[in-house]
C-alpha cells in the first residue's frame, strides 16, 4: 500500500515538473480561467538550434501508432494522445519523450470558448506597460526571467516577448509574474491556435470521414487490394498525411473605391471568377508579417471571399455580392493551420493603416485578449480617416449562448445564420442537425446583430485543390459551403454595397442601414 503511495505520489510530482500549474491569465483585470483540453499536449522546441521536423520524427518513434504528431509552427508541436485517462496517457507520452534533445518544454493545451478551438501557451506573450518609464522595470524583469523583446505590439508601449533556449517557463507562467509586477496594462500569451481550428467551417458531406486525403486522422480506409493475394483489406494512415484543399465563393456589385478585407487562410489569386483589373489587392500575411499572401493556406479564405467578390457577368461561375468592390487577403494562418494573437492583430492593425473599408471575420472561439480586442477597437474607431472600419464577425457554429469571442465585442457586427426556409439555423433547422449558429445575448457586451444565410453555393479553389476535388473546372465550385463562416461573408458583402452607395458614411450610419434593411425573421 505504501508502495502504491510513493509511487502515485512520484508520478504526480512528475507531472508537475513537465506541465505547468497556472491556468489563467488576466483580461481587463480579471482571471481567464482555462479549461485543459484532455487528449492533446504541445512541444515547444529550442529555435534555430534543432530541426522540428527532425525533433518530431524522434518522438514519433517513442510513441504509439495510435497518438498522432503534428507540426503546427516552426517550434511547435502537438501530440493528440489516443484513448485513456489523462493522468496515465499524458504522464506515459511525456516519459517516453526525456532525452530527446531540442525540446525546451512540454505544456498542456486548453480549449476556448468554442469547444473545437484549442489554444497553446507557447514561448511568446505580449505585455503593454502603462507608462513608458517602465521600460527599465521590463528590461528587468526579463533579464531575471530569460527573457528577451522581440519587437513592439500596436505602438511603443506594447511588446512581443519570447523565451531564451533553456527557460523552461510557458507563457501563462511568465504572463502571470509580469502581470503581478502592477507595471502592465495586460501580460498575456501569444497564443497558438492550431489546425484551423479557429475557422467556423465544418464538411458534413457523407464521406467526409473516409476521405483521408483530405483530412487523414489515422483512419481506417478500405485498400481495394486482392485479399488472396496476400493484401489487406484495410490500411490505417498517418495522421497529417494529406492534401491542403482549398476553395472560394463568391456574389455581386458594388463601388470600385471600397475596399473589402478577408482575414482568413487567403484567396485563390489564380481563379477565374476573381480576375478583372485591379479586383484583388496586394495582400499582407499576418502570421509572418510580410506584404505578399502566396496562396491559400486552407481553403476556406477562398470560398468567404468568393461570396463576397466573385465577378459577374462573365459567363462563369457564380455571383458575389460586391463583385465591382476591391478585395485584399489579410492572412492569419500558416501553413499548417495554426494562427497567434499577434499576427491577428498585425492584419486588424494593417487594415486600420491601410484604410480598408469592411473587414470580414469567418473565425472565432479562443478566449478573450486585451492583444485582439485592442486592435479591432483602434481599427473600428480610428480606421478609414477616422470614419472606422466595418467589421464583421461569425457568431460561432455551437448552436449555443453567448456568441464566439471576438463575435461579441461591443464595436463589431455579429452575424449568426439562416436558412432556406427564413429560419434561424438552429440543430435541425435546414434539414442539418450536426450544427446550429450561436446567438443571443453575451454575459457582457451584447447579442448577434443579424442572421444571414449558410450552405451556399461559391467558388471553390480549382480542379482537385478545393473541398470539392473534382478534376478540371467542375473543381472550381462547392455547393455547400456552410457554417457562419459562410453568412458572416454574405453579410459583409451586404454592408459592402451599403457603403458604396455613400462612401463618406461612418461605421456607425453603415451599421444602422445594414440592420434597418433586415427582416425580422424566427425568433432572433
Amino acid at each position: 500500500m505504501k508502495f502504491r503511495i510513493i509511487a502515485f505520489l512520484l508520478l504526480v510530482f512528475i507531472q508537475a515538473n513537465f506541465l505547468a500549474d497556472v491556468n489563467y491569465y488576466f483580461y481587463n483585470n480579471q482571471p481567464i480561467y482555462l479549461e485543459t483540453r484532455e487528449d492533446k499536449i504541445a512541444v515547444i522546441t529550442e529555435n534555430n538550434s534543432y530541426s522540428v521536423q527532425n525533433i518530431s520524427t524522434q518522438i514519433k518513434s517513442r510513441l504509439s501508432n495510435t497518438d498522432t504528431v503534428k507540426v503546427a509552427d516552426n517550434n511547435v508541436i502537438i501530440i493528440t494522445v489516443s484513448s485513456g485517462k489523462l493522468f496515465s496517457r499524458i504522464n506515459s507520452v511525456m516519459q517516453k519523450l526525456q532525452g530527446i534533445a531540442g525540446i525546451k518544454f512540454i505544456t498542456k493545451t486548453y480549449h476556448g470558448t468554442a469547444r473545437n478551438v484549442y489554444q497553446v501557451p507557447t514561448d511568446e506573450f505580449i505585455v503593454r506597460i502603462k507608462d513608458e518609464r517602465y521600460i527599465t522595470n521590463l528590461n528587468i524583469l526579463n533579464a531575471q526571467n530569460k527573457c528577451i523583446i522581440v519587437g513592439n505590439v500596436g505602438d511603443k508601449k506594447g511588446f512581443l516577448i519570447k523565451t531564451l533556449p533553456g527557460e523552461t517557463k510557458n507563457a501563462l507562467e511568465l504572463s502571470d509574474i509580469y502581470y503581478n509586477s502592477s507595471v502592465f496594462e495586460y501580460a498575456e500569451p501569444n497564443f497558438l491556435y492550431p489546425e484551423f481550428c479557429l475557422l467556423n467551417y465544418t464538411p458534413n458531406d457523407t464521406y467526409y470521414s473516409s476521405q483521408w486525403a483530405l483530412n487523414n486522422t489515422s483512419q481506417s480506409v478500405p485498400t481495394g487490394g486482392n485479399t488472396s493475394a496476400g493484401d489487406g483489406s484495410t490500411a490505417t494512415g498517418i495522421a497529417g498525411a494529406d492534401m491542403r484543399v482549398s476553395q472560394a465563393w463568391d456574389y455581386t456589385l458594388g463601388s470600385s473605391s471600397i475596399e473589402v478585407g478577408v482575414l482568413d487562410t487567403g484567396i485563390d489569386s489564380t481563379h477565374p471568377d476573381f480576375q478583372s483589373a485591379g479586383h484583388l489587392l496586394a495582400g499582407y500575411d499576418g502570421y509572418y508579417n510580410t506584404n505578399t499572401v502566396p496562396r491559400d493556406s486552407g481553403s476556406h479564405g477562398t470560398c468567404t471571399a468568393g461570396l463576397i467578390g466573385a465577378i459577374t457577368n462573365n459567363s462563369l461561375g457564380i455571383a458575389g455580392i460586391a463583385p465591382n468592390c476591391k478585395l485584399m487577403s489579410l492572412r492569419i494562418f500558416n501553413a499548417s493551420g495554426s494562427a497567434t494573437d499577434l499576427g491577428i492583430a498585425r492584419a486588424f492593425d494593417t487594415a486600420r493603416v491601410r484604410g480598408i473599408d469592411v473587414l470580414s471575420n469567418s473565425w472565432g472561439g479562443g478566449t478573450a485578449t486585451a492583444t485582439i480586442t485592442n486592435a479591432i477597437n483602434s481599427a473600428a474607431t480610428s480606421g478609414r480617416g477616422g470614419l472606422g472600419c466595418i467589421i464583421l464577425f461569425s457568431s460561432g457554429n455551437e448552436g449555443r449562448n453567448p456568441p464566439s469571442y471576438p463575435s461579441y465585442l461591443a464595436n463589431v457586427i455579429c452575424v449568426g445564420a439562416s436558412t432556406t426556409h427564413d429560419q434561424k439555423k438552429a440543430a435541425g433547422s435546414g434539414n442539418q442537425f450536426w450544427w446550429g449558429g450561436s446567438y443571443g445575448e453575451s454575459v457582457s457586451t451584447g447579442d448577434i446583430e443579424c442572421v444571414a444565410p449558410t450552405v451556399c453555393y461559391s467558388t471553390d479553389v480549382q480542379s482537385t485543390g478545393g473541398y470539392n476535388t473534382t478534376g478540371g473546372t467542375n473543381g472550381n465550385y462547392y455547393s455547400t459551403f456552410n457554417g457562419t463562416s459562410c453568412s458572416c461573408p454574405n453579410a459583409a458583402g451586404v454592408a459592402a454595397l451599403v457603403l458604396s452607395i455613400n462612401t463618406s458614411q461612418t461605421r456607425l450610419q453603415v451599421t444602422q442601414n445594414l440592420l434597418y434593411g433586415c427582416d425580422k425573421i424566427d425568433n432572433v
